[in-house]
């Protein structure tokens, strides 16, 4: 489902944070390395994570990478 909405909107707006504007692309680049962190430090679905970050737009990344991972 996501891949549809990050061919169809790539370079649409995702977030704005602080009058700065985040794509669908920006979004799959992030979940990609994310992902492969979660990979490199052996976490699996199921996993519990903790989340503690300032940046807006880093968070929802973040956070959608672990629904997407099923943390």
């Amino acid at each position: 489902m996501l891949d549809q909405i990050y061919r169809q909107n790539s370079s649409s707006t995702f977030l704005r944070v602080q009058q700065k504007n985040f794509t669908y692309g920006w979004l799959q680049e992030k979940i990609k390395k994310i992902s492969g962190l979660f990979i490199e430090l052996s976490l699996k679905p199921g996993d519990r994570i903790l989340i503690a970050i300032d940046d807006e737009s880093e968070f929802a990344a973040l956070f959608i990478s672990a629904m997407v991972n099923g943390l």
